[in-house]
């Protein structure tokens, strides 16, 4: 059969379609190149850029190559130190993002006498476009809130700048656990920004709910130090510890995963303290300052392991009492040093988050690791003092004032880009209903969330691979890192676009601030900020020129300088706090524990078939919403995998599939995020169930941070079943005959001898 090299690319691509073929889009082909190019470039051949991932948490660096006008393909760029040539799927899945079918390439507007909700818009120019939102701010004389996902680096110096000069508020939504955690590191070490986690020269780590392995913060910058961790040349082999209810990617990992009950980590984390403290195993200065000098005394007896364990739900391990595991982990940090500790996920998204991650990133101070190689490694701030180097999201109690103001008429213009509060708060905060027709809302996006469906006005902007930015990691490796993100082809030919969401602001504002903001265009930005690089005459880039040094930063994707280290912090770490009880809504008898998907996240990236069809790497199911129980339970229970399951909270009821583990904990049911979209693309589009419907509102006790791991539901049959589509055959990888009193042993195999 004869074959046009576009037909054999096309059948390739089928290739890792078919093992996923249940639930799958068929039209997800669709998602390609344009078919027409800019013709003043030359045909076959090929050019790289170095660029910013726009997708990522990490702020990747990557390399684009570019074959007449046409993306194809995204890698890791080596040189930059944050990713050091490796990348995430999502760095991938930006090529789909810029050739989506479903992209909005000019603005919209909601058609006169229509009903918010309803994807009733009508094309406009920009210049109509520009002129609502400025007219909007004017006519609201400071009632106008910008609301985003963190900013950091130049576009964050932008959106402060609009803000200031147009008297609105700025609120970023931050998802999962992310508050609770820079709060800790705040009180902790003493600054905003995230330390360097340095695990490659740790020789222990243990880490409590943190999946640094899959979605916590920088998986990749991690999982490339975790790879140091266990074995790099001339180094031993590191050990790994993890504390979390549930078995994630880096629970799996992990040398000994301590399954614990949910809201108990920061007791867990006082008790290794405590025996710490009590045979003087820790750094003595520490052990004062964290205990007003008066060591044990301070912590008392109750939170010896004898008499914490009962209280954790951690079973016998490895023969082991739950009072003997608490001691050897406290033993294994203290002496197997250096040591990193570090918190997050679902330790984090309780109502005694703030205390418990206090707990336990001080466990750092009594091992001695802060500021020493193999431990906790403060980063330097940012070279360009006005460009934000760390962005924080607001607390779901912030997120709920805002929303108060709307309806009471105290915010009436609405700016959104970059999030989905629409979905992100389901009905919890009454988002939906504070859109009265006295609210304006425009939506900055390319695709038609739930949040654009309510919009008045859709402004779509220049993809990531289009437009100007730049990016100050945070975390950062150490040392100070400016990336450069350049646009590396042209937009489509068919869309009506004036750049990114940074000049679409600076074009709103050029008739307002009256000259007071200096630049033009995001380039404008970015050169600026680079010519400031170049007066420091230090780094990475060596030049005579500004124009040679910028031409350097464009070629290698940034800037670093290795020398340009944090100073040891002068914080003087708090006390260790009292550990408050948890508390739950609901009154069933399973614990819920969201998960964040590698591939579509909390439902950011859901639009794009890619990341939907990447499948998890515990259950390796893809395209659904699922919900992850312990095999003993469910077969208890009459549950076989692919059964639609209910789950009832106190707040609403969902549908999931229903996935068996022998690796999931009793009692606790792991449900992935990121499905449910009212729309969002054909992709994403009443996909599955939004599982923010039904998590209870609790919070923080300290921060107002939304504690969505504190939701107690009910599971039922439906009655229905489906096939579940995964990669994974049908029968578990389990002999039955291995089995002894419900546990199920591993068999260890050696050369040379049968078992």
């Amino acid at each position: 059969m004869d074959l046009s090299r576009r037909d054999f690319i096309k059948l390739a691509a089928l290739a890792p379609v078919v093992s996923v073929a249940c639930g799958i889009p068929e039209k997800e082909l669709e998602v390609q190149s344009l078919a027409d190019f800019p013709e003043d470039l030359v045909k076959g051949k090929d050019a790289w850029f170095a660029t910013q991932c726009g997708s990522c948490p990490d702020g990747c660096g990557v390399i684009v190559r570019v074959i007449e006008g046409r993306a194809k393909k995204i890698e890791g760029n080596l040189d930059y130190p944050q990713n050091r040539g490796k990348h995430l799927a999502r760095c991938e899945a930006s090529l789909q993002a810029t050739y989506h079918p479903d992209r909005i390439k000019t603005p919209l507007k909601r058609k006169a006498g229509s009903t918010r909700g309803t994807n009733e818009f009508i094309p406009i120019g920009w210049d109509e476009a520009i002129e609502h939102v400025q007219r909007n701010i004017r006519n609201t004389q400071g009632q106008t809130a910008i609301m985003t996902n963190p900013l950091r680096g130049h576009l964050g110096l932008v959106v402060n700048e609009f803000a200031s000069i147009t008297k609105s508020r700025h609120i970023s939504y931050e998802e999962m656990d992310r508050v609770v955690v820079r709060k800790a590191i705040r009180d902790v070490f003493g600054q905003e920004r995230l330390p360097k986690f340095d695990i490659s020269n740790a020789n222990t780590v243990l880490s409590f709910g943190a999946d640094f392995l899959g979605t916590w913060f920088s998986p990749v910058a991690m999982g490339h130090d975790y790879a140091g961790f266990r074995g790099s040349v001339g180094k031993d082999r590191g050990y790994f510890i993890h504390v979390e209810p549930r078995m994630s990617q880096t629970a799996a990992n992990a040398d000994w995963w301590i399954p614990i009950q949910p809201g108990n980590e920061g007791l867990l984390a006082k008790s290794i303290a405590y025996v710490i403290i009590s045979e003087q195993l820790g750094d003595e200065l520490y052990t004062n300052l964290l205990t007003h000098n008066l060591g044990v005394t301070a912590l008392g007896d109750e939170f010896s392991p004898e008499n914490v364990a009962g209280r954790l739900g951690i079973p016998e391990l490895r023969g082991k009492q739950p009072a003997q595991v608490i001691r050897e982990i406290a033993h294994k940090i203290a002496s197997g040093g250096p040591s990193v500790i570090l918190g997050g996920g679902s330790t984090a998204a309780h109502t005694n988050a703030s205390e418990s991650l206090q707990t336990i990133y001080s466990l750092n101070y009594l091992t001695g690791s802060v500021g020493k190689v193999g431990g906790v490694i403060l980063n330097p701030s940012s070279p360009l003092s006005e460009v934000p180097d760390s962005a924080s999201g607001a607390s779901y109690e912030e997120w709920k004032d805002v929303v108060g103001q709307i309806r009471r008429g105290e915010i009436n213009s609405l700016i959104v880009h970059g999030i989905d509060p629409m979905y992100a708060f389901g009905e919890s905060l009454g988002f939906s209903s504070a859109l009265t027709d006295n609210v304006s809302l425009v939506s900055v996006t390319n695709f038609l969330d739930d949040t654009a469906l309510m919009a008045d006005v859709i402004l779509p902007e220049a993809s990531s691979l289009e437009s100007w930015s730049s990016d100050i990691p945070d975390p950062a490796p150490g040392y100070q890192v400016v990336g450069i993100q350049q646009p590396v082809l042209n937009p489509p030919t068919d869309a009506n676009l004036v750049g990114n969401f940074g000049d679409i602001l600076l074009k709103v504002a050029d008739s307002i601030s009256k000259g007071s903001i200096p630049w033009n265009s995001m380039q404008k930005v970015i050169e600026s900020g680079f010519s400031d690089l170049f007066d420091l005459n230090r780094g990475s880039i060596k030049a005579a020129t500004p124009s040679g040094f910028w031409q350097g930063a464009l070629q290698r994707g940034g800037w670093w300088d290795i020398n340009a280290e944090s100073e040891m912090s002068n914080a003087t770490p708090m006390p260790l706090p009292e550990i408050s009880d948890p508390q739950f809504d609901g009154s069933g008898s399973f614990y819920l524990i969201p998960v964040s998907g590698v591939g579509i996240g909390s439902g950011d990236l859901a639009h794009l078939p890619w990341l939907q069809a990447l499948p998890d790497p515990m259950t390796t199911v893809a395209w659904s919403t699922w919900m992850e129980i312990n095999d003993k339970e469910a077969e208890g229970m009459g549950i076989a995998e692919g059964d639609v399951i209910e789950i009832k909270s106190d707040r609403g009821t969902i549908k999931v599939t229903a996935y068996l583990s022998p690796a999931a904990a009793p009692k606790v049911l792991g449900v992935i995020k990121g499905q449910g979209h009212k729309d969002y693309g054909r992709y994403a589009k009443e996909r599955g169930s939004n599982l923010e419907e039904i998590l209870a509102p609790l919070t923080d006790r300290l921060t107002g941070a939304h504690a969505w791991a504190s939701t107690r539901v009910t599971i039922n049959k439906t009655g229905e079943s489906v096939e579940i589509p995964r990669y994974e055959g049908t029968q578990l990888a389990v002999d039955p005959s291995l089995e002894l009193h419900g546990v199920r042993k591993v068999v260890k195999i050696t050369k040379g001898h049968k078992h």
